[in-house]
């Protein structure tokens, strides 16, 4: 796949088909999120390969309740934001946050990946994020889904339950996010981006 199809064709995927992911779809795509630009090359990266169904469960209630917990707090917010919606539609979409539905996905995925940041390293997330993007571009090339999530680890005490889940529990690591990865069920239509013109700053 060429590089600016896989760029503008790529979606965040939260249905999959009941099928494993090859082991070796899988280093090939944490290969290239090893080729990420990262601070000094120090490379301050984990990718935790989570397919043990009881494990990929516990991260996937621990991201549940955090989503609960995180969304019930700005309902109104979240009410006001899709308030140009049908009343129907927007009730739909506001329980699929507050009760948690939204991040099943993390349920239903044949692999998790957790992405793990050297706290010992300065820019470690920011250079993780670059992994990550670079990691959701080569599944996309290569026929499958993605889709990277944060809401187990915005809070520190769910945050740490997932790292000593996947034998991390060192304060010096910190999760950069979760991704879950399989084969796509679903295609959905391209999130509305702002145009070009409106981020591009000349000076």
């Amino acid at each position: 796949m060429e590089l600016f199809e896989a760029i503008k064709t790529r979606k965040s995927i939260r249905k999959f088909k009941d099928k494993p992911v090859e082991k070796e779809k899988i280093i090939k795509i944490i290969e290239a999120a090893t080729l990420a630009p990262n601070s000094e090359n120090k490379q301050p990266w984990k990718f935790v390969v989570v397919q043990d169904k009881d494990k990929k469960k516990e991260i996937a209630k621990i991201s549940i309740l955090g989503g609960i917990k995180r969304y019930t707090s700005i309902k109104d917010e979240l009410n006001e934001k899709f308030k140009a919606m049908e009343d129907e539609n927007r009730k739909k979409l506001l329980d699929r946050f507050v009760s948690g539905e939204l991040f099943h996905f993390l349920l239903e995925c044949p692999v998790q990946v957790v992405v793990l940041a050297d706290n010992n390293i300065i820019y470690a997330v920011h250079s993780c994020s670059a992994a990550i993007q670079n990691l959701s571009l080569a599944a996309h090339a290569l026929g499958l889904g993605s889709c990277w999530t944060m809401i187990g680890s915005i809070n520190s005490k769910n945050e740490k339950k997932i790292r000593k889940l996947v034998g991390y529990p060192e304060d010096n690591w910190k999760i950069a996010g979760v991704l879950a990865l399989g084969y796509p069920d679903q295609d959905p239509n391209p999130r509305k981006r702002k145009p070009v013109e409106e981020v591009i700053d000349w000076q």
